[in-house]
């Protein structure tokens, strides 16, 4: 078991080819020090099809046990 410690980067946008998503903008950066199971992130107006969370500067596998997507639709 893989022990991380720092921060997550949570990414949304549209491509989803290059880079396996990872070159979509950041809407939010997790810290993974606080313990807290349960959070809840807006990004602000961001447009996206597709949701990565990314540990920067590392290539391993992040295991999620629950993820909640919701979408606003623009006015």
């Amino acid at each position: 078991m893989l022990l991380l410690k720092g921060c997550l980067e949570l990414k949304l946008g549209l491509d989803t080819l290059e880079n396996h998503g990872n070159n979509n903008p950041v809407c939010a950066v997790i810290n993974i020090a606080t313990g807290d199971p349960t959070r809840s992130y807006e990004c602000n107006r961001m447009e996206g099809q597709y949701v990565n969370i990314v540990i920067p500067g590392r290539s391993d596998y992040l295991t999620l046990c629950e993820m909640e997507v919701y979408g606003v639709g623009f006015i």
